[in-house]
């Protein structure tokens, strides 16, 4: 599990996208918003948890944008608007632990 500030980087992502949609955002976008500059990321922390969101479905690259372009999902906003229980990997100990299969 990664730690709070990490999460808190994640949603800030994702709520830097939304802003943005329905049209695409790109990794500077983000960079710029005031949630994301407040945390004062390093860019490749900043990129990695970008291209960590996109692996697992919150965002989406944008076409022929060869992934500088992103999308936020349903799912990721979702997250960010909470209509959906809290996912562990946006929401950390916030959100609802991952489901135990026997």
């Amino acid at each position: 599990m990664h730690d709070d500030r990490t999460c808190q980087l994640l949603r800030a992502i994702l709520t830097a996208a939304r802003e943005y949609s329905p049209g695409p955002v790109t990794l500077d976008d983000v960079a710029n918003h005031p949630l994301v500059r407040n945390l004062i990321p390093a860019r490749p922390e900043l990129t990695e948890q970008w291209n960590e969101l996109s692996a697992r479905g919150y965002l989406e690259n944008f076409a022929d944008s060869n992934g500088e372009l992103r999308l936020i999902t349903v799912k990721g906003r979702d997250q960010i608007m909470q209509t959906v229980d809290r996912d562990f990997f946006i929401w950390g100990r916030h959100g609802q632990p991952p489901k135990h299969t026997n």
